[in-house]
């Protein structure tokens, strides 16, 4: 049990854990949130007066998915730059 968590909030939790799906090792395998989809919860946040802070956690999400998605491209484009030598 965590430090300050209630007994039954420890078990609620240790439930959650065993039941959850298994999460892809390889993040590429994972099925992510698309830009468009990023781009329209944040603007539905942000209609809704949501918090400032979760607005921001969104953006930075959406700008990281960006940088993935650029940096597999790059990793993309060396291995096929690779496998032509």
């Amino acid at each position: 049990m965590a430090a300050g968590m209630s007994e039954e909030d420890a078990k609620a939790m240790e439930e959650a854990l065993r039941t959850r799906l298994p999460r892809k090792k390889n993040i590429a395998e994972r099925n992510l949130a698309t830009e468009t989809e990023l781009k329209s919860i944040i603007k539905d946040f942000k209609a809704r007066g949501e918090d400032p802070e979760t607005i921001q956690v969104l953006e930075r999400g959406l700008v990281a998915l960006r940088e993935y998605k650029a940096e597999l491209k790059a990793k993309a484009s060396e291995s096929e730059a690779a496998a032509a030598k």
